[in-house]
């Protein structure tokens, strides 16, 4: 059988692999180096997030199905009162582990965005995955 790749053009690497993909695969530059060497925004997912769709506050950031929707505001609005809710109410704090489960939907996504708005983990398992899993092994 012949041999249909050619290596007389790909570029070796003549060095200990870093662990750094920028370093180590030099063929393969997603990034510019200054993008690499660029700072991470300072905030987390929450404000990330509604940062992002600050110029569109009556878009529509969920669909449930079709049967609920949820405007950048409106949703803004729920996971500031759920965040509200854990903090105050049930005392969570930064650090603390909220779990959850439930089936996947937007008061879910909303909560997991209220806690990371106040520095909580959030872990959770969608009752429905875990019956398919259930089912497989079967």
């Amino acid at each position: 059988m012949q041999d249909i790749i050619n290596n007389d053009k790909s570029r070796k690497l003549e060095r200990p692999i870093t662990g750094r993909i920028q370093d180590d695969r030099i063929w393969e530059k997603w990034y510019s180096e200054d993008a690499m060497k660029s700072r991470l925004p300072q905030m987390n997912e929450r404000d990330f997030l509604f940062w992002c769709n600050r110029d569109y506050p009556d878009q529509i950031i969920l669909n449930n199905r079709g049967q609920k929707t949820y405007t950048v505001r409106q949703f803004e609005s729920l996971v500031d009162k759920y965040a509200n809710i854990l903090c105050y109410g049930f005392k969570i704090k930064k650090g603390d582990i909220v779990c959850s489960v439930a089936l996947s939907t937007p008061e879910l996504v909303a909560l997991k965005y209220a806690c990371t708005t106040i520095g909580a983990i959030t872990c959770h398992l969608n009752i429905m995955d875990a019956d398919k899993l259930h089912n497989n092994k079967s």
